[in-house]
């Protein structure tokens, strides 16, 4: 099977983000095949294997995600350009062999919103990271995601592609696998963690945030730009993370936030949910 990891950069902002994520992917899979997606090519082709314009509709919105399925490989790893890559992510192919499309559960779960005859027990995945197989199946799914997407800007105005793409895939004949958090880890938001995380998800120092996302391994709960928290070793232990979380506390209220800059550069989310 031919495997391929796809970016889709629609405007300069984008495409020279997608070519920083890049970077760190092409130091975890220094072999691997690189594909960026684009109407904004950069001077050179850096750590991408191939540049390519869409021929599909460009609409500078969250739903041009639905490009990378131009690439014409069996097994493909989308990745928004806004990650970072840390570690191997030759699992996330694997699983590809048993199930049709994997994705993370959203920490924020779409529980801020209902969608009809959408049940909250299924709730929403965040399509910044998608692993799919290329069949009919899944070009279909696509196809119907980008009607959903449509629909759902419309009436509610829901700009972020998650509601509908939690929408569609409910009513979907999908063999879905779920990722774990480590290899889709969203270092913005609060959330857990076992293993190490290979994938970053998110603005701002990507250095400080694998410091902090992974300074313990095992099982934890991880707070943006305060670190972790292991479950109960002993009073020594504990006493110990309580103080680092205080004197990190301490100085983010004193010094304010040091990734002001985590925020979608053209405001894509504003005030939505997803």
């Amino acid at each position: 099977m031919l495997d391929v990891f796809v970016y889709v950069a629609t405007g300069e902002v984008y495409a020279a983000e997608a070519c920083r994520s890049a970077d760190s992917l092409r130091s975890a899979h220094p072999t691997a095949k690189i594909v960026l997606l684009t109407d904004s090519p950069p001077a050179g082709s850096g750590a991408f294997n191939e540049v390519l314009r869409p021929q599909g509709p460009i609409e500078h919105t969250p739903i041009d995600k639905l490009l990378a399925y131009e690439v014409a490989d069996d097994r493909v790893v989308f990745l928004d350009t806004d990650t970072h890559v840390t570690d191997d992510l030759s699992p996330m192919f694997e699983v590809l062999e048993r199930f049709d499309i994997a994705v993370l559960q959203d920490v924020n779960r779409g529980w801020n919103y209902q969608l009809p005859r959408v049940p909250l027990t299924f709730s929403e995945f965040n399509t910044g990271v998608i692993a799919f197989r290329r069949n009919a199946r899944v070009e279909r799914f696509f196809q119907d995601w980008r009607e959903e997407y449509n629909r759902l800007r419309k009436d509610p105005g829901f700009v972020s592609d998650q509601p509908s793409f939690r929408s569609t895939l409910y009513k979907s004949d999908l063999r879905v696998a779920p990722l774990p958090s480590e290899f889709h880890f969203l270092a913005n938001y609060p959330n857990a963690a076992l293993w190490k995380a290979r994938l970053l998800h998110g603005r701002g120092d990507y250095v400080e945030m694998e410091r902090l996302a992974n300074e313990t391994l095992g099982l934890r709960a991880y707070v943006p730009e305060l670190g972790v928290i292991t479950k109960f070793q002993g009073r020594k232990k504990l006493v110990g993370e309580v103080f680092r979380f205080v004197r990190r506390a301490l100085r983010l209220t004193i010094a304010g936030s040091k990734h002001p800059q985590a925020k979608h550069p053209t405001g894509w989310n504003r005030n939505e949910p997803g």
